[in-house]
């Protein structure tokens, strides 16, 4: 979802909270639609205020290993580098559970080295608030 909120530096910020999603119970292909439809969104409020990149912020939150989606992170990482280059200001994951360092190592060897850069752990919503408004 986006929020009306900006980051520091006056990005569009879309949150997800990662607990809702069932990697078993997903169509990849509407969840696709679905992240395609919230990036033209934030992009249009990228438009607006004339910045350039986007803050996604996902929340691990009780995550659980069921909603680990290996096939729609890889979508979401060519959606972002084939159509969206360089929109990704931020990605900022936070409550990351201990086990999810497993999946970091994984994904983290899908991405370039500056998109990687991007990536930021926070672990609680004090952190979380030195990134945003």
């Amino acid at each position: 979802m986006v929020l009306r909120h900006k980051d520091r530096l006056g990005r569009p910020v879309i949150y997800i909270p990662a607990k809702y999603h069932s990697a078993s119970e997903r169509n990849i292909d509407e969840v696709t639609k679905f992240i395609v439809f919230t990036l033209e969104k934030a992009c249009k409020l990228c438009f607006e205020e004339v910045i350039d990149s986007l803050c996604i912020i996902f929340d691990l939150k009780d995550f659980g290993l069921s909603c680990m989606d290996y096939q729609l992170v890889k979508n979401l990482i060519w959606l972002l580098s084939r159509h969206y280059p360089e929109r990704l200001g931020v990605c900022i994951i936070m409550n990351a559970p201990v086990y999810f360092s497993g999946c970091w190592t994984i994904i983290k060897q899908w991405l370039d080295d500056n998109t990687a850069n991007k990536v930021i752990f926070v672990n609680n919503d004090e952190e979380l608030m030195t990134y945003l408004h």
